[in-house]
């Protein structure tokens, strides 16, 4: 399994894994599909913490419109998790879907589906 010039192991001659593949809340770099989008690990695990424990959170400024992005997303937790909830994250989805995903030319799929 050879290592192409930005560090991502090829299976098959495909490149394995995310060139590019931004967190849809926040924009760090994405581990893959968690509760149904693709996410990092940081914003899958607040996620699921806030779920679980039903946690009720109020938005620091008081506005609603705090900027969630990797660097202030620990900075207004309400407004964390309505971004969670706008980009589609949903509590049923299952946390154990970040499959590996194969990027070839034409698309990217979940590995489990190759």
């Amino acid at each position: 399994m050879g290592v192409n010039n930005i560090g991502v192991g090829s299976v098959g001659g495909a490149r394995r894994v995310s060139p590019g593949l931004q967190c849809l809340v926040c924009g760090d770099t994405s581990s893959g599909k968690h509760y149904g989008i693709l996410a990092c690990n940081g914003c899958s695990g607040f996620f699921k913490r806030s779920v679980r424990r039903k946690l009720i959170y109020r938005c620091q400024a008081g506005t609603g419109a705090c900027v969630v992005d990797k660097a202030h997303r620990n900075q207004c937790q309400a407004c964390r998790l309505k971004k969670c909830i706008q980009m589609g994250m949903n509590k049923d989805g299952r946390s154990m879907t970040s499959l590996p995903f194969i990027y070839n030319d034409e698309n990217l799929m979940p590995l489990a589906f190759i």
